[in-house]
């Protein structure tokens, strides 16, 4: 049974890794010179948002074992970090695109 959970969270953590990456993608998308002020309210409470849906499953995951919080943790920045690399390098080719 424990097993099943390890792997529940493991998904959890790629599940969060993904919605991470979409809100800042959209967070970025949604600013506007024009109005800074609510760029920033964007920003920053897009930020606060996703910092405390980290905590609250972290929290979660800790109540059921600290395994539980290594596995979250762990498969979590390998998602966000393979995301981001991902990420980067589509941004490369398009700009390389651009470019020629």
């Amino acid at each position: 049974m424990k097993s099943i959970m390890y792997i529940l969270w493991a998904l959890t953590g790629i599940a969060l890794a993904m919605l991470m990456a979409k809100t800042q993608h959209w967070s970025v998308m949604a600013m506007t010179i024009e109005k800074p002020k609510k760029s920033m309210a964007m920003i920053i409470g897009g930020a606060f948002f996703r910092w405390a849906l980290i905590f609250l499953i972290l929290a979660l995951a800790f109540s059921d074992s600290i395994i539980a919080v290594g596995i979250f943790f762990s498969v979590f920045m390998t998602s966000r970090t393979t995301l981001l690399v991902i990420w980067h390098h589509v941004l490369s080719m398009r700009q390389e695109k651009i470019m020629n």
